[in-house]
């Protein structure tokens, strides 16, 4: 162990050598069947590519646990003896042990499951909580570009991959990034899939995984990140970071500059001893232009590497404020969601592997980054008290990184409440379903914010102490935001989801968002618009928002029935009442100017 100085702040780190050859490492919440074995409650996984064990006749898993002993302050590292005893099962359903086939890459654990996923040769592969192995997407050997289920879906060079928490995992497949949509969970459970009987036997129900293609081009990425408290998407090539939309627009670039595409490896990676796909990673095209970042809301664009671009890149995450921790060569850069950048630390040549950091980084649920030097047989760890952006968990004793520590007062209030919110930990003691999808939240936070759930909490209803509590037929995204504001006082909902917003705030009682969702609705009310929004206000029983509407159409009335005669006509059967109320209204006014 050595203490290193760097910019910021000084790191621990560690140089662990290991017996295998790491390609992957992911920490996930201990399995019940080991708890007697992990007093922190979570398990990290390394996954290996050990070409001895994965192509002898004596094949078996190349899953190992990354065992932890100590304190934070002198916390140590050691791989298991022994692979972890995973099964799957075979043709005839009978549960066998696990044998990995091809080589493995990127892991990552998703929270929406309470599963780990990772890259077996060119198919996805899930581990449950139960240690079982099952295909999800892809074929092992076979190779292509064909979206659709899961078992009919191929990937051409899929190497990474990660979370977004919400059901899905994204994937980067050579130039292209997919999206995996998972299974919706069991009705009885976090299961993905769901037991029945069936004339006296027990059989097994799978719903398949879907593949959509999200972006497609040239080149190569390297690895792909996910912010979770902004919801963004982003993916690296060798020399630059980039934005992600989901709605099928081209990437932005917002760090760095591309180059002719590179035919050497990924430095440090190991990708050309592990995976044996010699492909190239370089510049993409077409893509949206830097200066286009801060249009994506994403600040001014960076040029990495202290303004020299960036020399490398081998990995990038998102943490727990939204920032990107992108690993360069031998330095290790953050950039901040407002396109600043820093440098975390500067480690020297013998802390590398063929002149990078390593591959893949990942933060464990005790703060700590690990990267995987596989030609070293290596394992770099960085004690940066972090908090992962993307596994769901995170019981550190500190909600910000060490270099934030200084942002205290109701800046750093919030900060931690939006971590805490975002990468829900042990004091999580309330879980409430909307839709299909389930948030982790505190009863206390609820309560003090909401008056229909603190009713709800003091109340004698069968919900009033229950672990969980569905809200039925409400929006999951109007729910999130909402969450969102419970936990920081954040009122920037997106346009889209306004009157959806504007409907739950409504039925848990929020009169003040209410009332602010309807101030921004009558700030972008439009001619073409204004009598859908009507008809939604009248239907809604939004009384005071309607009157004011109403008020804007006989001001505007001429240019309603310029651009949207189609929408008085729709009202006129739809809401007579209100047409009528309309044409009142624009009678006294006539007579008014008589």
């Amino acid at each position: 162990m050595e203490e290193l100085s760097c910019p910021s702040l000084a790191v621990r780190k560690i140089s662990l050598q290991v017996s295998v050859y790491p390609v992957a490492i992911v920490s996930r919440p201990t399995p019940s069947s080991n708890v007697s074995n992990s007093s922190s409650g979570y398990q990290t996984l390394l996954f290996s590519n050990d070409k001895d064990v994965l192509f002898g006749s004596d094949s078996r898993s190349c899953i190992f646990e990354l065992l932890s002993e100590g304190c934070d302050t002198s916390e140590q590292f050691r791989l298991a003896a022994q692979p972890l005893a995973l099964k799957e099962r075979g043709p005839d359903g009978e549960l066998k042990p696990y044998t990995c086939q091809v080589a493995l890459h990127r892991a990552v654990y998703d929270p929406y499951s309470k599963a780990v996923y990772f890259v077996e040769g060119r198919a996805l592969m899930r581990l449950g909580p139960d240690d079982v192995v099952s295909p999800l997407a892809g074929h092992r050997e076979q190779c292509g570009t064909l979206d659709g289920p899961g078992p009919m879906a191929r990937f051409q060079l899929p190497q990474t991959l990660v979370s977004d928490g919400a059901g899905n995992l994204y994937v980067g497949d050579g130039g292209a990034v997919r999206r995996v949509a998972l299974p919706p969970l069991s009705q009885h459970g976090n299961r993905l899939q769901e037991d029945l009987l069936v004339n006296g036997q027990q059989q097994q129900q799978q719903q398949d995984a879907m593949v959509t293609t999200v972006y497609g081009g040239p080149g190569s990425f390297v690895d792909v990140a996910y912010d979770l408290m902004n919801r963004r998407l982003f993916a690296a090539t060798l020399y630059a970071v980039y934005h992600i939309p989901d709605d099928g627009r081209v990437p932005v670039r917002v760090s760095g500059s591309e180059r002719p595409i590179a035919t050497s490896p990924i430095p440090g990676s190991g990708h050309s001893s592990g995976s044996g796909s010699g492909s190239s990673y370089g510049s993409l095209a077409p893509l949206a232009s830097s200066s286009a970042a801060a249009m994506a809301g994403l600040g001014q664009s960076y040029i990495g590497g202290g303004g020299g671009g960036f020399e490398g890149i081998s990995g990038l995450i998102a943490d727990s404020t939204g920032g990107l921790l992108i690993a360069d060569r031998h330095q290790v850069f953050r950039l901040e969601p407002d396109g600043s950048s820093e440098t975390v630390i500067c480690l020297g040549k013998s802390d590398t592997s063929s002149g990078g950091l390593g591959c893949y980084p990942a933060i464990l649920h005790n703060g700590w980054m690990a990267l995987c030097q596989y030609g070293r047989r290596r394992v770099l760890l960085l004690q940066l008290g972090l908090r992962c952006g993307g596994g769901g968990f995170g019981t550190l004793p500190y909600g910000r990184p060490a270099w934030q520590w200084h942002h205290e007062g109701v800046v750093g209030l919030l900060a931690d409440l939006a971590s805490l919110l975002a990468f829900p930990d042990g004091s999580v003691d309330v879980e409430v379903s909307v839709g299909d999808r389930v948030f982790f939240c505190h009863r206390l936070i609820l309560a003090m914010r909401c008056m229909y759930f603190r009713r709800l909490f003091a109340g004698s209803f069968a919900d009033s102490a229950a672990r969980k509590v569905v809200l039925q037929d409400a929006d999951p995204d109007a729910f999130e935001h909402l969450l969102r504001h419970f936990y920081t006082g954040d009122l920037g909902f997106p346009p889209d989801l306004l009157r959806p917003v504007a409907e739950l705030a409504d039925r848990l009682l929020l009169p003040q968002v209410v009332h602010h969702v309807h101030r921004r609705l009558l700030a972008a009310v439009h001619p073409a618009g204004v009598v859908g929004d009507m008809l939604w206000a009248q239907q809604q029983g939004f009384a005071g928002l309607l009157a004011e509407l109403k008020e804007w159409y006989l001001l505007h009335q001429a240019e309603v029935l310029s651009s949207a005669p189609d929408s008085v006509r729709q009202m006129a059967v739809v809401a007579p009442s209100l047409m009528y109320d309309l044409h009142c209204a624009t009678v006294r006014h006539i007579n008014r100017r008589r």
